[in-house]
Formats: C-alpha cells, sequence, structure tokens
C-alpha cells in the first residue's frame, strides 16, 4: 500500500514538474514569452539596476546604523559634560563659601587683634596707675604715721 501511494506521489510531482511551465524569480526566458499570472518582470539591466539599488540602500543602512550608534555616543557625552558643569558650578560654590568663611574668619581675628592692642594698653595704664597710686598710698601712710 506504502509502495503504491509513493509511486502515485512521485508520477504527480513529476508530472507536475515536466508538464506545467514554471518561471522563478531571476529566471532568463526567451524574448516573446507571454507570462499566464500576473508578475512583475524585468530586464536584465533593470535587474541590475534594481539589484545596484538595494546594495546603495543596504550600505546606507548600516552608515545609518552607525550614525545612530554615535548619536547614543553624543548624547551620552553631552549628558557627561552636563554632570561635570554641574560638580564644577558646586565646587565653585563650595569654594566661594569657603572664601568667606575664611574672609569672616580673618574679620574677626583683625578685630580681636585690634581690641587685644587696647586691651594690652589698658593693661598698662592699669599696671601704671596702681603703681603710682600705691606709691601714693605708702607716702600718704608714712606721713600719716610721721605726723601722729
Amino acid at each position: 500500500m506504502n509502495k503504491i501511494l509513493s509511486f502515485i506521489m512521485v508520477a504527480v510531482i513529476s508530472f507536475s514538474l515536466i508538464y506545467t511551465p514554471v518561471a522563478f524569480a531571476g529566471d532568463i526566458v526567451p524574448a516573446g514569452t507571454t507570462l499566464e499570472e500576473e508578475s512583475y518582470v524585468f530586464t536584465i539591466d533593470e535587474a541590475t539596476r534594481l539589484l545596484q539599488r538595494v546594495e546603495e540602500l543596504e550600505i546606507k543602512e548600516q552608515e545609518l546604523i552607525r550614525y545612530q550608534q554615535l548619536d547614543i555616543l553624543r548624547t551620552q557625552q553631552i549628558d557627561l559634560y552636563k554632570l561635570n558643569i554641574d560638580y564644577s558650578r558646586t565646587q565653585l560654590d563650595y569654594y566661594s563659601s569657603l572664601a568667606n568663611t575664611n574672609q569672616n574668619l580673618i574679620d574677626r581675628y583683625n578685630r580681636r587683634d585690634r581690641l587685644h592692642n587696647l586691651e594690652n594698653i589698658g593693661f598698662l595704664i592699669l599696671g601704671i596707675a596702681l603703681t603710682a597710686g600705691a606709691f601714693v598710698a605708702a607716702d600718704s601712710i608714712t606721713d600719716q604715721m610721721e605726723a601722729n
């Protein structure tokens, strides 16, 4: 049974291949051949031009993919530059605040130095006054003792 079925299939396939005209894309057929079905027919020159155009478009597609990858890299670079600028601005603000704090400390120390100089002058005057006062008090006490 399988042999008969196989024989029938081989016969049908052989018949369809031998007696039906089949044309595949790219087959060269003689001029004047009429087509029984609707299809596109190109001359060899047209087919060659179409093939060149397809190859040209494939090359452009590859270039487009490379440009898209380059655009992604460029976008990443721009993002990194923006982050770098933000970081630089943050550092500049930090250094500016440090400079202001430093200037405030210098001003405070200068005021303290001026006050310290005035304090030293005051202590000197107080010391001189105390010493002079002590001599005057001692002289006054000795004069009081001699008078009694």
